[in-house]
């Protein structure tokens, strides 16, 4: 999965954006290399968060010689939202997640071809799948996808109702804590348009700050957390990183 550093849009003598005292505003931090916050706690005021699986997600950060990689480990409550955490394990297991079974051509959505796609800094990190074509082409080593291909659609019927039905398992207010829209993955992306080769480019978010009481408001849902502390450290990392491009009136950018 790729978390590629990028130039924050429009700055001026900016640093190398993969080191990683390299700040989201293209300049070096004083600090230096950013500290992940504390690991989530599992047990709040006697209620507990069982963790009942684990994703384990390795990223490449940035490219060519210069990569380096960061890991993350997700444990997911199957206890407390089983139908988006049994969406979340499809999307991260090689089976993928499927959608429809009727297509002709076509591939599993998969977040192994995945990347980092928007990050708020040291608020939130955006994870998913930015084009389902541009992946599968990936996948089979060519250039572009056939003619043919037909990306997965999201999820409907029975499966997007259990999800909607859901309610999120504990409030966005520390960080490390895995979020998903409010009508379950598939849901968070390429909604204007409102094409499925797009659905999935806003698959879930990572809270990288304390009390986004704002995710609360959009009816997003808490479904994980990291579980170490290298894990808060390469979220810190990525939260920090510089943008590729910033969007008018947005306060993030496109990484």
């Amino acid at each position: 999965m790729d978390g590629a550093v990028g130039w924050n849009w429009g700055g001026v003598d900016r640093c190398d954006a993969l080191d990683p005292t390299c700040g989201p505003d293209g300049r070096l931090r004083e600090e230096g290399v950013p500290k992940g916050r504390p690991i989530p706690e599992t047990i709040i005021n006697d209620v507990k968060y069982e963790i009942t699986d684990i994703v384990e997600l390795t990223m490449t950060i940035g490219t060519g010689s210069y990569a380096s990689t960061g890991t993350i480990r997700m444990g997911l409550y199957g206890n407390n939202c089983p139908e988006s955490v049994k969406e979340m394990i499809d999307l991260c297991s090689k089976s993928g997640l499927v959608t429809s079974k009727d297509l002709l051509l076509g591939s599993p959505v998969r977040l192994g071809r995945g990347s980092m796609t928007y990050v708020r800094p040291e608020e939130r990190v955006d994870f998913g799948i930015p084009s389902q074509r541009v992946a599968y082409a990936r996948s089979i080593r060519k250039a572009k996808a056939p003619e043919e291909y037909v990306p997965q659609a999201r999820p409907s019927g029975v499966r997007l109702q259990l999800v909607r039905d859901e309610v999120s398992s504990r409030p966005h207010d520390v960080a490390g804590l895995i979020s998903i829209p409010k009508e379950g993955i598939g849901y968070g992306g390429g909604l204007v348009l409102g094409k499925d080769d797009e659905a999935y480019s806003s698959a879930f978010q990572i809270t990288a700050g304390p009390t986004l009481s704002e995710m609360d408001k959009e009816g997003r849902k808490v479904i994980g957390q990291l579980l170490d502390s290298e894990s808060m450290n390469t979220l810190a990392r990525l939260a920090g990183s510089p943008f590729r491009k910033i969007l008018p009136g947005q306060n993030g950018g496109m990484c």
